[in-house]
């Protein structure tokens, strides 16, 4: 059996890692439906703001991801060992997350679904504009070199 004093509790350290990741996991779902009524109102500087906040945020959960999994590496949980506080309290927050995640996904899918709408919408339209610039320059495209003989006979 081991000391609980012979190093800081690692179920306490996962806890807290845990509610941070849910914190964080909760300002980029509040990001992600920011970003999609940037989108609604095409406020292009806003999205960009957005975008570049939930890429930080993205950074910042991933390192909290590698901070738990080298928790749970390292001392693995003991389920008898865990206080039944505590296994509720992990629990509810492995659940959390889950939903907090499924969330942001279903929101995130949203907004890469509207911009690949547009995508194809401007992509069709620079099409049509090439066509038309290409009939444009075919009319009004003189020819390279005037015809050296005259038909004088006619």
């Amino acid at each position: 059996m081991k000391d609980p004093h012979h190093s800081p509790n690692p179920s306490l350290e996962l806890l807290d890692c845990l509610e941070a990741k849910r914190r964080s996991l909760e300002e980029f779902l509040a990001l992600t439906k920011s970003l999609k009524d940037r989108l609604m109102t095409q406020d292009w500087p806003a999205v960009e703001g957005v975008l570049k906040q939930r890429q930080d945020l993205i950074v910042t959960i991933d390192q909290m991801d590698v901070r738990i999994q080298d928790l749970r590496s390292r001392q693995p949980l003991d389920q008898d060992a865990l206080l039944d506080g505590q296994k509720k309290k992990i629990s509810g927050l492995l659940d959390n997350l889950r939903d907090i995640s499924e969330k942001a996904q279903t929101v995130d899918k949203e907004c890469v679904d509207r911009m690949t709408d547009w995508r194809g919408q401007i992509k069709s339209q620079l099409s049509r504009m090439r066509d038309n610039l290409k009939a444009v320059h075919g009319y009004a495209r003189k020819p390279t070199r005037p015809p050296k003989f005259l038909d004088v006979v006619r």
